[in-house]
């Protein structure tokens, strides 16, 4: 980031009555607009605030509001390619520069509001800049095989250790231990994943838990997300962190447990919360 402020609009002053501003992310005045094409092959551009500038680009309002705009949004062959277009745009922004990402089909009506939700937010969104510089976030998952857990968990009671001799006593025991050892692995994903978090609270600038309830399967038949990290580190230092996540990650190897990183993306979990527009 500059100290220089060297932000020039190239949005128009006025938009045409049937458009407005579709706003991809913010980033600091003193930082270059990426040069890419943004929704509905408008150029993307830029308004700017006191300390940071908005990037974003003139849409059609009717296809993202009232009964079309309904119609579309519930449509994947339309949203598909807007949510990936809005995706390119941050994380090509992000590698220029400290990026503020915005949430998907952020809208303004007219470049007045933009202006004046950039002077509402310019200190949170500039600071939050500052804090990112440098920075970028990854996924860290924990993917759980439940019968390999149960397996493990059931190995490891003690209870193993004094099974009847008698066949048909030994199995209704090793049933009960069975029982026993699902009822158990809730309980041992919270507590692995409470030292997964401080390994890499150890190597990340910032660590947020997400929710798994949204992560789609790999596989139909293959194991489920049991833990969602958001990871904010800096630039570079990925290799790092894989490497302290492999050392620990074989010793749940056994329970079933593997993990994957994904990335780097633009800070989408660790952006500020913000005045919202009016519209």
């Amino acid at each position: 980031m500059g100290s220089q402020n060297t932000c020039t609009d190239t949005e128009p002053r006025e938009l045409a009555s049937a458009q407005a501003l579709y706003v991809f992310c913010v980033i600091p005045n003193t930082d270059s607009v990426v040069a890419t094409d943004g929704l509905e092959g408008a150029p993307v551009g830029s308004v700017c605030g006191t300390r940071v500038r908005a990037i974003c680009c003139p849409v059609e309002l009717e296809a993202w509001t009232g009964e079309r705009g309904a119609h579309n949004l519930s449509d994947i062959q339309w949203i598909g390619p807007q949510a990936l277009r809005h995706e390119l745009v941050n994380e090509q922004q992000m590698a220029a520069g400290p990026t503020l990402p915005l949430r998907f089909g952020t809208l303004f009506s007219s470049r007045a509001r933009v202006e004046q939700w950039l002077a509402a937010n310019s200190d949170t969104m500039y600071d939050f800049l500052l804090s990112v510089d440098g920075a970028e976030e990854w996924a860290v998952r924990g993917w759980l095989c439940d019968r390999r857990c149960e397996d493990e968990l059931a190995a490891q009671d003690p209870r193993v250790a004094d099974l009847p001799a008698s066949k048909g006593a030994r199995y209704l025991q090793q049933k009960r231990l069975r029982r026993d050892a699902a009822s158990r692995v809730r309980e041992w994903v919270a507590e692995t994943g409470k030292q997964v978090n401080a390994t890499l609270l150890d190597a990340c600038m910032q660590v947020k838990s997400c929710t798994t309830t949204t992560v789609k399967a790999r596989h139909p038949t293959s194991d489920r997300c049991v833990l969602n990290f958001a990871c904010l580190l800096p630039r570079g230092q990925i290799e790092r962190l894989r490497d302290e996540l492999d050392e620990r990650a074989r010793m749940w190897e056994p329970f079933g447990l593997t993990f994957e990183l994904n990335g780097p993306w633009p800070p989408y979990n660790f952006s500020p919360d913000l005045v919202p527009n009016s519209k």
